[in-house]
């Protein structure tokens, strides 16, 4: 068999592959993505009466948006996945490439990237994601002077190629082009993604998957390099439009616009990755024929995110899925409660025929005349106009809607009624009951994350990682925390793992930022019970404050607080030593001297006793001595006086008087 036959053979097959693929033009996937959109934009549904009420509830777009704002939030952080070291020895390299890849991925439009995935997912199904290493010719305009004739041979001889030359001013302006390779990440509408069903966690091996295009013909020729002849022989005419994708134009279609030739016509083709004995090929697809053909990798340069898994199934359940019959209830009720309340406000009226002017009963003036003619009346106007009462069922609506609000939450998710705070809680509910109820409500918000994480983000990096390894050439420059580099993708190994790391949803930051800043209280209060350096230390105190900070959106707490293991920490911790150890040697000489004073106090107490008593017992014997002094004086006077008084008396009769002196 001819190489030629063989080749027609594998393009009819794969002409028969691509007509057969989920999301093609009237596949059931096409429709149901045409009514996801009616149901998101709350387009007429086509069952209104006339003088009823049309409205369309939103419950599938409110549960969209709120979702997507709960699972946004925890995709804007830096380093959103890493990959897993081979080794130990490997570690450090691994984290290099998860930060190069995370830089690259998440750089200028990379969260609006994701979270027009995750919107597509929660509506559509599926998020897809496509990257490629494109190059492209960039033409630089250089201004020179004092060029004479000679250095301008002398510079096209060197190759040089001249946009403008003036010989009498000698001026000229240089153009050069060089080649430029990037990496190019777009989202793919998945209204223009076109599948086999095949498992999502091997799509890698998936036998074919296609993408849809509407362009001109000149982009076919200038960027796909197909030739003019080629494109120029293909028939003409006006693309076919594609439902779901006139669906989500809020116009309900595409305008083409005016073709002035041929080439600018718009011309619908696809971009078919399909395996074929164990190669893999990308065709362009005009008009059913194969226009140009190639062999590539392995795998197809798309990936994938779903919501909510479908085993075995390449694409999800969708929001839409879940809450359909839930707004087409809800749609039917709020329908109801706004006719009723319409019927109680403006009651009907029975009349009787040609008592009352028809214009003045339907003009629902409520302060206009009506009149009533009095031979029909008979002087009482209700015998001409009577109104028909109509039961207020607003209550009983009421409760309906909310049980379906209930319904919808146990369906979808509570992140709507978390994002409103209309949660309904019991009462006399504590702080860890609020949170328990908050985290219940967040839980499937949290598996969608989830399951974004481990199939969208984590094979992104993974394809991001193997185009960079397999394709790119030379060093790629990148800043990576706030550094430059230049490492080379064609040295790294080949990766398996990825390690993705969210941040969290507002009510999981909430409550963790709640625990960190009890455990901040906890070691403050360990530390001045006497546990610092036993249970509690300034570098688990610092990584705490910083932990807790982050939470708070402080994005470098370091700017604020002193790390303890930098040298200026760790000198102000000595010097703070030194200055307790001076503290407490002060302290020390200070007791002993107030210790050496107490001593002299009581010594002064207890020699001041003893002095008053020697003073009193001085004063006792002093009286005593005065005293025994003063009677020893009375008692000489006394003998004097005796003395005295015996010499005055005359001598006896006979006797001899006693001579001066004697006794």
């Amino acid at each position: 068999m001819s190489d030629q036959v063989t080749d027609e053979a594998r393009h009819t097959r794969a002409i028969q592959m691509l007509r057969s693929l989920e999301g093609y033009e009237g596949s059931e996937l096409a429709k149901s993505r045409v009514s996801a959109w009616d149901y998101y934009l709350q387009r007429p549904r086509g069952d209104e009466v006339e003088g009823r009420s049309p409205v369309v509830t939103g419950d599938v777009s409110a549960m969209v948006e709120s979702t997507l704002a709960q699972v946004t939030e925890a995709l804007a952080t830096d380093n959103l996945a890493e990959f897993e070291g081979n080794n130990e020895a490997d570690e450090f390299q691994a984290k290099l490439e998860g930060q190069v890849v995370s830089n690259i991925v998440m750089h200028g439009n990379g969260w609006f990237r994701m979270a027009t995935a995750v919107k597509n997912a929660l509506l559509l199904r599926m998020g897809v994601i496509k990257a490629a290493i494109c190059n492209i010719e960039v033409t630089n305009i250089q201004a020179l002077e004092g060029i004479d004739t000679l250095a301008k041979i002398v510079l096209e001889d060197k190759g040089a190629k001249f946009a403008e030359y003036d010989a009498e001013t000698k001026t000229a302006k240089l153009e050069t082009t060089e080649t430029r390779q990037y990496l190019e990440i777009v989202n793919v509408n998945p209204e223009n993604f076109l599948f086999m069903q095949w498992p999502l966690d091997d799509f890698e091996n998936i036998p074919a998957c296609a993408e849809r295009f509407v362009t001109t013909r000149q982009f076919l020729i200038d960027s796909e390099k197909i030739s003019e002849a080629l494109v120029d022989s293909q028939p003409a005419g006006a693309p076919p439009n594609k439902s779901d994708a006139d669906a989500h134009s809020l116009r309900g279609g595409q305008i083409q616009p005016i073709a002035l030739s041929q080439r600018q016509q718009q011309q619908e083709w696809f971009k078919l990755y399909y395996l074929h004995e164990g190669k893999r090929y990308c065709a362009i697809v005009v008009a059913q024929k194969i226009l140009k053909e190639d062999v590539v990798s392995t795998r197809p340069p798309y990936s994938i995110g779903v919501p909510f898994i479908n085993p075995g199934r390449i694409d999800g359940f969708s929001l839409y899925d879940k809450l359909k019959s839930t707004q087409d209830i809800t749609t039917a009720l709020t329908r109801m409660l706004n006719d009723n309340a319409n019927a109680v406000t403006m009651n009907r009226l029975a009349v009787l025929e040609n008592a009352a002017n028809n214009d003045q009963l339907t003009d629902q003036d409520p302060s206009g005349v009506l009149q009533i003619k009095r031979s029909v009346a008979g002087g009482d106007i209700r015998n001409a106009v009577l109104p028909i009462q109509t039961a207020d069922l607003t209550a009983g609506l009421v409760t309906s809607l909310n049980y379906q609000r209930g319904v919808r939450s146990e369906m979808a998710g509570a992140s709507l009624d978390v994002g409103t705070g209309k949660v309904q809680l019991p009462d006399r509910m504590g702080s860890m009951g609020l949170d328990r109820a908050y985290s219940a409500s967040e839980q499937l918000s949290s598996l969608v994350l989830k399951t974004f994480s481990q199939t969208l983000i984590k094979d992104l990096w993974l394809l991001v990682h193997e185009l960079l390894r397999t394709e790119w050439i030379g060093a790629l420059p990148v800043k990576v925390e706030g550094r430059w580099m230049a490492p080379e993708p064609a040295k790294w190994p080949r990766r398996m793992g990825v390690m993705v790391k969210p941040g969290m949803s507002p009510g999981e930051r909430q409550r963790r930022s709640q625990a960190l800043g009890a455990l901040i209280q906890l070691q403050t209060d360990l530390a001045k019970s006497g546990m610092e350096d036993v249970l509690v230390d300034a570098e688990r105190y610092y990584r705490t404050v910083c932990d807790w900070a982050r939470l708070n959106d402080i994005q470098r707490p370091e700017q604020y607080l002193i790390d303890p293991a930098s040298d200026g920490a760790k000198n102000a911790l000595t010097n703070k030593a030194r200055q307790a150890q001076e503290s407490a040697r002060q302290s020390a000489q200070l007791q002993k001297m107030a210790l050496a004073l107490e001593q002299m106090g009581h010594a002064i107490d207890k020699y001041g006793i003893d002095v008053k008593a020697a003073v009193e017992k001085y004063k006792v014997d002093a009286d005593t001595e005065k005293t025994e002094a003063g009677l020893t004086i009375d008692l000489v006077k006394d003998r004097e006086k005796a003395d005295r008084d015996v010499k005055k008396l005359p001598a006896p009769n006979g006797a001899a008087k006693p001579a001066a002196g004697a006794e």
